[in-house]
Order: C-alpha cells, then sequence, then structure tokens
C-alpha cells in the first residue's frame, strides 16, 4: 500500500508511517542524555511529547523534530494532536492555490482536521476601478478528495494513485450587480497522478544524531550563538535527507459554471495535465535560480524573516518551494445560457483553452505568524471562434489575483482583467479576514 503525503515535510511524517493493516515496528530505544528537568529511569528508553515544544518556530527544525525524534512512536497521537502540532506541519507546505491533491489526501482521516483544508472563506470589503463604490461579499475556495486508489509504485519514494476530488470557487457580492468576478465554479474531477522524490526516510543514526543536536538546542537557551550553531548543525544533517519533488496528474473534469444569480450558465467537459516541482533542499540549484522566488526572497532579507548562518536575520534565500504550479486543460463548453456570446448572435458549443498558474512564498513574519504572498493567474481561450466573437473581444479571458496575509486574519488582495461571463477588464482592492488560510 501506496503512503500518501503532501509534501517532503508530509511525505517524511507518512513515510515513516507502517502500512495500514500492518503492526508498527519499534524504534530501537537510543540512550541520550536526559533534557533538564526531565526525570527518566534508569535504562528506559527516552520518550518525547507527541506535540510542538513550546517555543519553537514552524519551521524546517521543528517539523524535523517532531518527525525525526517522534515519527515512529508517535503515528496516532499525530492524527489526535493539538493544533499547535498540526500548524507546524501545515505552516511549511508553502502550497500555492492550485495545489496538489496529495495535500488534501494527507488531511483527510480519522484525525478530525481536515475541514481545515475542505474549504477557504473570505469576508470582504472591494472597490472595483469600473463600479467605483466599495462593495461587500465574500469569496470561497473548497477541495475534498471523495475517493481515492492508491496504485504501485516500484519507483523510491514513489506516490502513485487515482483520486476523485470535489472542488468550487466563486465570488459572491451582497448585491450582485456590483460583482465584479461574477463567476462561480463547481468541478468534479477524477485523476491519475504520481509524486516522486522529496525525501528519504531517516535512518537510526539520523534520529540519534537529531537527538542529541535537539538537547544542545535546548541547553543553549539564552545564548545566541549556541543556539544558532544548534540550528544549523541540525539543517545540515536533514539537508541530505531532502531533494528535488516532482508531482504531475492527468485529470478528466466535469464543470458547472454560472454567475451568482444563476442566470449565465453552462457546463465544460475536459481533461487536463498539471505539474509541480518543489525543490526542499535550499542548497539545490532549483532553489538558488528560483527567479521568481528573488523579490520575495529580497523582502524576506529586510524584513528579519530569514534564520542565516554565522548570525543575523538578513541573508538573501530564494526557495525552491516557490516555483509555480502549472494546469493546462481543453474543454468542451456547451448547454451556454444567457452568456455573453449571446450579444454576438453565437450561441453553439465550442472548444476552450484552460490555463492556469500559482504559487505561495513567504515574506515576513509578525509575532509568532507569518505573512505570505500568494499568486494566481487564470487564462481561457475559445478555439476557432467566429469573427463575431473576436470582433467583440469575447473569444479570451485573463484574470490575475495577488493576495497578501497570513493563514488566517487579515489579508489584502488586488485582481486585474476579467473571467468568463464579464464583459469589460477590471481592477479590484479587497480587504477582508480570512479563515485558515
Amino acid at each position: 500500500m501506496m503512503r500518501r503525503c503532501a509534501t517532503a515535510a508530509a511525505c517524511l511524517f507518512v513515510w515513516l508511517q507502517p502500512a495500514p493493516g500492518h503492526a508498527q515496528e519499534e524504534a530501537a530505544p537510543v540512550e541520550v542524555p536526559a533534557i533538564p528537568g526531565e526525570v527518566i529511569a534508569e535504562g528506559a528508553p527516552v520518550t518525547v511529547p507527541c506535540t510542538v515544544v513550546e517555543g519553537e518556530k514552524a519551521d524546517l527544525v521543528s517539523v524535523t523534530n517532531f518527525l525525526l525524534l517522534r515519527g515512529l512512536d508517535c503515528v496516532e497521537s499525530f492524527r489526535k494532536s493539538t493544533e499547535e502540532t498540526f500548524a507546524v506541519v501545515r505552516s511549511t507546505l508553502e502550497s500555492p492555490e492550485t495545489q496538489s491533491r496529495l495535500l488534501n489526501r494527507f488531511l483527510e482521516g480519522d484525525h478530525g482536521w481536515q475541514f481545515l483544508k475542505d474549504v477557504n472563506f473570505r469576508v470582504k470589503a472591494f472597490e472595483s476601478e469600473t463600479l467605483g463604490e466599495a462593495a461587500l461579499g465574500f469569496s470561497y475556495d473548497y477541495s475534498k478528495s471523495v475517493q481515492s486508489h492508491d496504485l504501485s509504485c516500484s519507483r523510491d519514494a514513489c506516490i502513485r494513485g487515482l483520486d476523485l476530488q470535489l472542488m468550487a470557487n466563486g465570488n459572491v457580492a451582497a448585491d450582485a450587480d456590483r460583482n465584479p468576478s461574477n463567476f462561480l465554479e463547481t468541478q468534479l474531477s477524477f485523476a491519475w497522478f504520481q509524486s516522486t522524490g522529496g525525501v528519504s526516510a531517516p535512518t537510526a543514526e539520523h534520529r540519534k544524531q537529531f537527538q542529541g543536536l535537539r538537547r544542545e538546542f535546548i541547553e543553549a537557551e539564552g545564548d545566541s550563538d549556541e543556539e544558532e550553531r544548534a540550528v544549523r548543525n541540525i539543517e545540515a544533517l536533514v539537508r541530505p535527507l531532502l531533494s528535488d519533488q516532482i508531482y504531475w496528474e492527468i485529470a478528466g473534469d466535469a464543470a458547472f459554471e454560472s454567475d451568482q444569480q444563476f442566470e449565465s450558465r453552462q457546463w465544460a467537459y475536459g481533461v487536463h495535465a498539471m505539474f509541480e516541482i518543489k525543490a526542499w533542499n535550499d542548497a539545490s540549484a532549483l532553489a538558488k535560480f528560483n527567479l521568481l522566488d528573488y523579490p520575495f526572497a529580497a523582502l524576506r532579507a529586510l524584513s528579519g524573516y530569514e534564520i542565516c548562518a554565522g548570525g543575523g536575520s538578513s541573508c538573501f534565500k530564494p526557495r525552491g518551494t516557490a516555483w509555480p504550479s502549472v494546469l493546462a486543460g481543453l474543454d468542451r463548453v456547451s448547454g451556454a445560457e444567457n452568456t455573453p456570446r449571446e450579444l454576438a448572435g453565437v450561441s453553439s458549443d465550442y472548444d476552450r483553452l484552460r490555463l492556469e498558474a500559482s504559487f505561495r512564498t513567504p515574506v515576513a513574519r509578525y509575532g509568532d505568524d507569518e505573512l505570505f504572498i500568494s499568486v494566481n493567474y487564470r487564462y481561457y481561450e475559445e478555439l476557432d471562434a467566429p469573427p463575431s466573437v473576436q470582433v467583440l473581444d469575447l473569444d479570451s479571458f485573463e484574470f490575475f489575483t495577488v493576495v497578501l496575509g497570513g493563514e488566517d486574519g487579515i489579508y489584502v488582495s488586488y485582481s486585474d482583467g476579467r473571467l468568463p461571463f464579464d464583459l469589460a477588464d477590471d481592477q479590484v482592492f479587497a480587504l477582508g479576514y480570512q479563515f485558515h488560510r
């Protein structure tokens, strides 16, 4: 039975789990000195609570702490752990809007946290350049794996399978006539997917070394130089385990598209292919030469986000996890009613090219939280559009959105362009509150 995961961090955890129906192998006890304040019986194996140590940062170090030191002993406890523990893993994913369905599969189960990914809900006030005055509304982005099935894969660190997924997204305004992005989409997708690379399973020696380094970090509390040295040693230990992760999927789709009043509507049936690559090792070429992340790496350096070798927090570190996900699809659009194409006197079915790209990357910290930039670009083009449709410029639509915000809470966004059913381009600024992002 293949293991399911979302990213290298999640893979590392899942790779340590026993396959369903099999007994878990017990990790060999590791003899290490006790953490000050702990009472450990002589000869007893060291045990560590399956929660995040208070004060640890939600970064590679704390995730590694949980995965390497506690992974084998906390499989069931992880599924029932505190929000703090789960937030550490979630906050390291840095996945874009069009993230791989592996994340959905990993979060689903009996641990009760799947709702965190099921829906992303934003309440907002927005103002468009065309409509002028501000308006109120909300947007939603729902994604859930309905059914999945694992397939065998002979390659190392490989996950392959089939997945049936329900997705829905859209923008709703209190006054429908003031909705600048009046497009709702509900889609059922059946995909064949594969993920390779990302992580290698840690050995008993890795865990032993990590236990020692963790104690060095704890004992160095208050001594910034020693803490920094321990962090650098931990990263050096973990880095060889991390590699480039490649994900792809090929899927068949069936979607219902409409405006929020359901007056304009149409069906779309088609196929899509998606590709995603993540370089989890910051020392890899894919990380160092991710030019798209350079501006955001500069923001992280200026804001003191990064932990830098040799002390300080102003180093320039592009992220290999910020490469965009790309999707290309071909749809057959039919059953259209009250759509802009009818203005051109055309109501026939047509073929449509659909492209999407998106990514997400951190830019700063505020307190214990992080700020992320999320970018999404969508493009739709009618193939062999009639001249009457081309004259009215209704044969193609493109839409760009950038969002600045944390995992949840207040956010700001800017959108430019138009979606199907929109007659003209518009620029929209929004300020709102988002749940779970």
